[in-house]
C-alpha cells in the first residue's frame, strides 16, 4: 500500500499533499522506500490525495468454498493413487 501511494504521490506532487501538516522532509521520509510512517501519517497522506482507510470487517469464505475444497480434494486423492 506504501508504495501505491508514493506513486500517487509522486504524481500528484509533494506540495498537493503538504497541507496535511507534515513538513516536506517529513512527507519525503514518510514515503521513502525506507519509510516507516504511522498510521496517523498514511492517513493524512490519503486524506490529502482525497482517499480514505475504511475498516471492514472480514467475512468468512461462503460455504461453497469449503465445498469445491473439498471436491478438489476428493479428485486428487483419487488421481494420485491411479499413479
Amino acid at each position: 500500500m506504501l508504495a501505491s501511494l508514493r506513486v500517487v504521490a509522486r504524481v500528484r506532487g509533494i506540495s498537493e499533499i503538504a497541507q496535511t501538516g507534515m513538513t516536506r522532509r517529513g512527507l519525503q521520509k514518510a514515503l521513502s522506500s525506507n519509510g516507516n510512517p504511522r498510521l496517523e501519517n498514511v492517513n493524512s497522506i490519503m486524506k490529502a490525495l482525497g482517499y480514505c482507510l475504511t475498516p471492514q470487517k472480514i467475512m468468512p469464505p461462503a460455504a461453497e468454498f469449503w465445498t469445491n475444497l473439498e471436491a478438489k480434494y476428493q479428485v486428487h486423492l483419487v488421481a494420485s493413487q491411479k499413479t
